[in-house]
């Protein structure tokens, strides 16, 4: 696991700790090892959010598969009270959407991209659909990073997506 600290806030009282991962959902046994290991550095490291950057649900999305391959090997980590905030990899959209973007525990609230605030306030998420950028998708962007409360405060936003977004998808 790799640990960062940023430069302190002007309030250090503000601490925010989160985890990433992605490209996890296969339910083997290497998956509830990482779900052990995340769990070990909670306890000694606290955080209260996990971003999905992805690849959610090998091997195409199916929401029946959930359970399995994702409930049950973080089920110690949903207990304790840890919020998942996912983003759609391409095998998780070969069944459709609906089933993960709708799904309570990836907190996407019915959207492929979406954004949400951390921290009290320290840090603002922007999720975003790389598996299927379009016109809407890019002016939602556009808005709401220039309509962020945080825009220009350090630290003040994480944009992630499974794939890269190509340069010309954000002009």
């Amino acid at each position: 696991m790799l640990s960062k600290q940023t430069a302190p806030s002007q309030n250090d009282s503000a601490k925010f700790g989160f985890i990433t991962f992605g490209d996890f959902g296969t339910g083997d046994s290497e998956q509830y090892e990482l779900g052990k290991q995340m769990m070990r550095w909670h306890r000694d490291h606290p955080y209260d959010t996990a971003l999905l950057l992805g690849d959610n649900i090998y091997n195409d999305g199916d929401p029946a598969d959930i359970p399995a391959k994702f409930e049950k090997p973080y089920a110690e980590l949903l207990k304790s009270g840890i919020k998942f905030y996912a983003v759609l990899g391409n095998h998780d959209v070969r069944k459709g959407r609906e089933g993960q973007i709708n799904y309570p525990n990836f907190n996407m609230g019915g959207r492929s991209y979406y954004s949400f605030t951390k921290g009290d306030g320290l840090v603002e998420f922007f999720a975003i659909d790389s598996t299927n950028v379009d016109e809407a998708q890019m002016q939602w962007l556009e808005g709401a990073l220039a309509g962020s409360k945080l825009n220009g405060r350090w630290p003040s936003s994480i944009t992630r997506s499974t794939h890269p977004p190509e340069l010309t998808d954000l002009i």
